[in-house]
């Protein structure tokens, strides 16, 4: 590990202030989303401290952040009686997943699932094409090529009819949660029920703040294991 690394775990990912996680000020300057929206649901407009946010955790290594976002983003589903089987997630391109380390969807996921009482499961992997990060909006409007994972269709793994909620990190053009969608649908027989981000690109003219416990004016999540 570099001998930077423990400082930065210390530090603000927007400001760069001392704190474990994100600092209050910051918190509550993010660009959120009102709840509810569209057919993903996101915290933030994919902008300012949120995209500082979303990039230190992803090429930062800062994987500590990533669950306790999950749950945030749990909660902002408030579904009640959903009672999701699995959680799952686009899985990272292979090349973007070795070099960080992490697949950081796979730690939102777990994240959500904590919030929502479910189980978290890879249940896709990749199978070819370059990574969707990068790409211009064209490039990333077909998607990733996706298949299920190995073990997906077989025995206490199998999805069948199960519903599920799908988690990526940013969403640009829904091209790779409509893939995975796809994907679950075709290969798994799965349902997804509900669909999460955190941030959106392009929501710069919808920006809302609101008053909301664990969100703006509310307490922060608590980083834990």
């Amino acid at each position: 590990m570099p001998p930077t690394a423990g400082l930065l775990r210390r530090l603000c990912p927007v400001c760069l202030r001392p704190d474990p996680f994100i600092c209050r000020e910051c918190w509550g300057a993010l660009a959120w989303l009102p709840p509810g929206r569209a057919d993903t649901i996101a915290l933030w407009d994919y902008s300012g401290g949120a995209r500082s946010v979303v990039l230190t955790a992803k090429n930062g290594n800062r994987r500590d952040l990533l669950r306790p976002l999950g749950r945030v983003l749990g909660a902002r589903l408030g579904v009640a009686g959903l009672e999701p089987v699995v959680v799952t997630w686009v899985p990272a391109h292979g090349k973007s997943r070795r070099r960080r380390g992490y697949d950081q969807g796979a730690l939102l996921a777990a994240g959500v699932a904590d919030a929502v009482g479910a189980r978290h499961r890879r249940l896709l992997r990749r199978t070819a094409g370059r990574p969707q990060t990068g790409g211009t909006r064209a490039e990333r409007a077909s998607g990733p090529q996706l298949a299920p994972a190995r073990g997906a269709l077989l025995g206490p793994r199998r999805v069948a009819g199960s519903p599920l909620i799908l988690v990526d990190d940013v969403v640009t053009t829904g091209a790779s949660l409509d893939a995975a969608g796809k994907a679950i649908d075709d290969e798994l027989n799965g349902r997804v029920v509900a669909r999460l981000a955190l941030a959106r690109v392009g929501d710069h003219h919808d920006q809302a703040r609101f008053d909301r416990d664990g969100m703006v004016g509310g307490n922060r999540p608590v980083p834990r294991a």
